[in-house]
């Protein structure tokens, strides 16, 4: 089974993009020419500081600042020897990427805190009935349950074992909601 502890959800390419789509939205409404405005969308976004890392995507990749099309362009290396101009690079690439990864970690942990408030924690024992939280296929976010199910075994990282339909399932306590089964009486 997998590891299924719940970790701050990292931002997908696909959230990349839709920054990007809204950008091509807001420069050019509804007209057909929208790839003549992909140079400058993805400029904006690689040149744009983001706020998980404190820096601009270009910026960790080529170790400067972009460099706007009107800018003039700096000539050769600046009268510098290359080794040198090569040191200075990696001492900046590594002093960006090193303070991103450290940007990341604290944008790692608010992120937690604020998601953390948000979930009720649930306590549960051995035997209990729970529902279980059916993610969408789809962009949809109509949150369905299925179950209920009962709860075979506390794990540690807040994951439970359910007994499904289709056997023991090893799923996180965010996941679940508490079921309320009723006894039959005969």
């Amino acid at each position: 089974s997998s590891n299924v502890s719940r970790l701050p959800t990292i931002r997908s390419p696909t959230v990349h993009w839709k920054e990007v789509t809204e950008y091509l939205k807001t420069e050019i409404g509804n007209s057909d020419d929208w790839d003549d405005w992909l140079d400058r969308a993805m400029f904006a976004y690689n040149a744009s500081c983001h706020e998980s890392t404190g820096y601009p995507p270009h910026e960790l990749v080529f170790g400067v600042k972009p460099r706007a099309p009107s800018q003039k362009a700096i000539e050769g290396l600046g009268g510098k020897p290359y080794h040198e101009y090569l040191r200075e690079l990696t001492n900046r690439l590594n002093g960006s990427r090193q303070a991103a990864r450290t940007n990341l970690i604290a944008s790692k942990y608010k992120s937690k805190k604020y998601y953390d408030r948000k979930i009720e924690e649930i306590a549960l024992q051995i035997g209990d009935h729970v529902w279980l939280l059916k993610e969408p296929k789809t962009g949809k976010r109509d949150d369905e349950w299925k179950g209920p199910y009962e709860v075979m075994e506390l794990l540690d990282n807040n994951n439970v074992k359910i007994r499904t339909q289709r056997g023991i399932r090893t799923v996180h306590k965010d996941k679940l909601k508490r079921a309320r089964v009723m006894e039959t009486i005969n």
